[in-house]
């Protein structure tokens, strides 16, 4: 195991390189390469419904449903690979990413044609919704933790 590469992204080891090829990187060398990606999967998708809404919905319709696009310039459409046109990507995983922004005008034709919401937002609104989202979840979570200790000293019964 000792040729395997390992890229860590841990910052809680700063001073640890992490290892390409025989070549050392700072952990926050390899962040930086890897993080539009990472980024641009949460932006894109914990802002949106996650409901199943079961075998009658639609495979368009879910992922019209479930993604949304980021707003960006076409200098940095490189950087995020595509990505960021999430909706077009989810419909056509297969299309090259330099096809993406004119299947995606296509894609919002047809939704606009059919009245169906096509979502898109800029990086700051799509960060208010995810962030909206995990505040929604902690939420959740700080009434079950209250629901759960309230069993736990038998007050529920």
């Amino acid at each position: 195991m000792e040729d395997e590469t390992w890229l860590s992204l841990d910052q809680s080891y700063p001073d640890e390189p992490c290892t390409r090829s025989g070549e050392d990187f700072h952990p926050y060398d390899c962040q930086c390469i890897s993080e539009p990606l990472p980024s641009q999967i949460v932006l894109s998708h914990f802002a949106r419904s996650t409901e199943d809404l079961g075998p009658t919905e639609s495979f368009v319709s879910r992922q019209l449903r479930t993604t949304m696009d980021v707003v960006c310039s076409e200098w940095i459409e490189f950087f995020h690979g595509g990505l960021h046109l999430q909706v077009t990507h989810h419909l056509f995983p297969r299309i090259p990413r330099h096809n993406l922004r004119r299947a995606s005008k296509l894609v919002k034709e047809y939704c606009k044609e059919q009245d169906i919401e096509y979502a898109e937002y800029s990086f700051t609104e799509g960060n208010k919704r995810v962030l909206g989202v995990l505040r929604d979840v902690a939420n959740q979570v700080s009434l079950l933790t209250k629901v759960a200790e309230a069993d736990a000293r038998g007050q529920l019964h």
